[in-house]
């Protein structure tokens, strides 16, 4: 019999009511000492038995359940995630987020990181001279972009610097169209980094007047062909071309000697 049964029998609760308010808060310290026996035994089905904080184990809550691993990728620093979402881009490749492979337990939940994965790297090394608008055109938030930016290297304003230092030769001796088409830039763009750089450029007076400029102006080539062999636009291919030709026929005119100026 147990010591809740003796005091409901010593007692007989039934006749006074303090005393049936005593056997239930003993029924009750009862029930609270098999408890913390189990507790100490760790016995399965005796209530809840709670660890110390630093001992806890991490059971799978809700933003786990949101996010379950679904694959693993490689990032271009060889590091091994666990892929918990995948996006779509517009531009042939899928965006993935996640956390470490080998992180020993320390995600507790919330929203995976994005992945440095080598299809992104790729799309912003190939685009390092386009603006913000195009870099950014990808599903995750501007500031996430920027931050993975920022840890892989990439730098809008340090990569412009690099590609026009690195081209200011041929920014100099090619055409605007030609080195716009070469390099993926816009023509506007090509000449202001052109006057910024190296200044503008402007050819010595009566410099299509040499003989092999003018063979080239009179040889009846269209005004396309002439522009390109000449690294001029069409239109002043077009001007130069009815220069020469007016010039070439005041040369071939004779000259009347008798003729006299008043």
């Amino acid at each position: 019999m147990s010591l809740t049964e003796q005091l409901f029998e010593e007692t007989n609760p039934a006749e006074s009511e303090p005393e049936s308010q005593t056997a239930e808060e003993i029924d009750g310290i009862d029930l609270l000492l098999k408890r913390l026996t189990a507790m100490e035994s760790n016995k399965p089905g005796a209530g809840p038995v709670y660890e110390p904080w630093h001992k806890r184990r991490v059971m799978p809550g809700a933003k786990r359940l949101m996010f379950p691993v679904c694959g693993e990728v490689e990032d271009v620093n060889g590091i091994w995630w666990g892929v918990r979402d995948v996006r779509v881009t517009r531009h042939g490749f899928d965006l993935c987020f996640g956390n470490p492979a080998d992180d020993y337990g320390a995600w507790r939940g919330g929203p995976p990181s994005l992945i440095a994965t080598k299809p992104l790297w790729d799309f912003w090394d190939a685009n390092r001279m386009k603006g913000h608008g195009f870099l950014f055109d990808l599903p995750a938030g501007r500031t996430t972009l920027k931050r993975l930016r920022r840890r892989t290297g990439f730098n809008f304003r340090d990569d412009t610097r690099e590609f026009w230092t690195e081209r200011i030769e041929e920014l100099g001796l090619l055409p605007t169209r030609e080195f716009a088409a070469r390099h993926g830039v816009a023509a506007a763009v090509v000449s202001e980094r052109r006057a910024r750089m190296v200044g503008r450029r402007a050819r010595p007076v009566g410099w299509w007047r040499k003989a092999k400029v003018r063979r080239i102006l009179l040889a009846g080539l269209t005004l396309i062909e002439t522009a390109r062999k000449l690294r001029i636009g069409t239109s002043t291919a077009h001007r130069l071309r009815d220069r020469a030709m007016v010039e070439a026929q005041l040369l071939a005119t004779p000259v009347d000697r008798k003729v006299r100026l008043v």
